[in-house]
């Protein structure tokens, strides 16, 4: 893209042909959207939250599920209770926790408890006939949210 004043490598014009001041030759101008995620958050319901979950943050809503790290002691068919949300949003308005909302729960029900596909770890030393090789599965609960409570 070297172009000081037209004698650079552009000069032949070929990425200045690409290169459009106005925007309105541009075909796709007014058919992307405005903003990160807004296709997405447009598709929600009415009333979601932003749920923390073992150290990691996951948008929910009811009936949606969610896989995350495991709980210990939590079995398939049991309620779990969520009390950490940062977010919700319902009819009303948002509201933003700092960090957490006092009050706001998020209930689910296990669906499934299990590992994640193995992962080889292989280390080896070259000329020196050291060789190991380790496999790890990571466990992972399925939860099913059933409510969204504010007290």
């Amino acid at each position: 893209m070297y172009d000081p004043g037209g004698h650079g490598w552009d000069s032949c014009g070929a990425h200045a042909r690409s290169r459009s001041s106005t925007g309105d030759e541009n075909p796709l101008n007014g058919t992307l959207s405005s903003g990160f995620g807004e296709d997405r958050m447009r598709r929600r319901s009415p009333m979601y939250a932003i749920v923390e979950i073992q150290g990691h943050q996951y948008v929910v809503e009811e009936g949606t599920v969610v896989e995350h790290e495991l709980i210990r002691g939590a079995q398939p068919g049991e309620r779990v209770v969520f009390d950490r949300v940062l977010m919700l949003r319902n009819g009303e308005g948002i509201q933003i926790g700092r960090p957490y909302l006092d009050g706001v729960r998020v209930v689910g029900e296990v669906e499934a408890v299990g590992k994640r596909p193995k992962v080889l770890i292989q280390r080896f030393r070259p000329k020196k006939g050291y060789r190991r090789l380790r496999g790890h599965r990571q466990p992972f609960m399925r939860t099913r949210i059933v409510t969204i409570e504010r007290a």
